[in-house]
């Protein structure tokens, strides 16, 4: 099981780390559509901003869970919506991440 310490320090290394700024759908498009994305990212830089968001969603995922197993831990019980608290702010973040990460797939298969 994972302490309180290891859930803050993952809190902290993504504070300090990569941000939704550098891999987020507002840094892929001049327009905000995928078709004004498709004409202002090369595939060389949608396939580095894939990295990145890849990256910052499986290390979100694990200070998420690290956070419900924590909270399980303590509760007894699942988190639920309303447990969230000071979380919600990466759980937002993560599913950003996570339709990011579809949306620079679907763009890259369509110029493959």
């Amino acid at each position: 099981l994972f302490r309180s310490e290891e859930v803050e320090e993952g809190r902290s290394r993504l504070d300090s780390g990569l941000h939704m700024k550098e891999v987020g759908p507002e840094s892929l498009s001049c327009g905000g559509s995928a078709e004004g994305t498709s004409k202002s990212a090369s595939l060389g830089e949608l396939e580095v901003q894939l990295g990145n968001a890849t990256r910052l969603k499986k290390e979100l995922r694990r200070v998420l869970k690290m956070f419900e197993v924590e909270f399980e831990r303590k509760m007894g019980r699942k988190v639920g919506k309303g447990d969230r608290g000071e979380m919600e702010e990466k759980y937002d973040e993560y599913k950003k991440v996570k339709s990011s990460i579809k949306l620079m797939t679907r763009l890259l298969g369509e110029r493959k």
